[in-house]
């Protein structure tokens, strides 16, 4: 029996080697797409939430009060300033931690922190939450750090952490009488 030699054969073989190392290759670059596409997306989710929570943290102020205006004045050291606040409309937890308060008159400026007792330089929160959590109102409060007179102007400028400082300009009355006084 005589064997005829057939380059078809041969020809089609290596045309299968080359296309099954092909078909490898291309399943390691399709593998090493996939990893990075999904690495890539992950930082993509956790960029977009610090964005989210850096554009809708707000908070909405209340209700702005004082005690003890009977001497037509606000005096430092002893009076208490008190706001009822709590989070704006889509607004993630903030800690009380996180929150500075900044507070300004024409001649004074003040920066506040948190702290669980009130003073002249801290705040505190009258319930004992460290948190402001969503549909929570809860108050702060602070001793005023300096005399504050009948009409003077007073800028509380609330800075979070992770979100958008919200300022509250209020005006104290021509005229300051009795034990509470509402500012607005």
């Amino acid at each position: 029996m005589v064997f005829k030699k057939n380059k078809k054969a041969s020809q089609g073989i290596g045309t299968l080697i080359i296309f099954i190392s092909m078909v490898l290759v291309a399943a390691v670059a399709a593998g090493v797409l996939i990893q990075t596409s999904s690495s890539l997306q992950s930082k993509a989710l956790d960029v977009g939430k610090q964005s989210q929570e850096r554009v809708t943290t707000t908070m909405d102020i209340v209700k702005v009060s004082a005690t003890d205006a009977s001497d037509h004045m606000l005096n430092n050291g002893t009076d208490k300033l008190m706001v009822i606040v709590r989070l704006g409309a889509g607004s993630e937890a903030i800690k009380l931690s996180d929150l500075k308060i900044r507070f300004s008159t024409l001649d004074f400026t003040d920066m506040l922190s948190y702290n669980t007792t009130a003073s002249v330089t801290n705040f505190a929160s009258s319930t004992g939450q460290d948190y402001i959590m969503v549909g929570d109102s809860i108050t702060l409060e602070f001793i005023v750090p300096v005399d504050i007179r009948e009409s003077e102007q007073i800028r509380l400028l609330f800075i979070p952490k992770m979100g958008t400082p919200y300022p509250v300009d209020v005006t104290t009355p021509s005229v300051m009488v009795g034990k509470v006084l509402d500012l607005r």
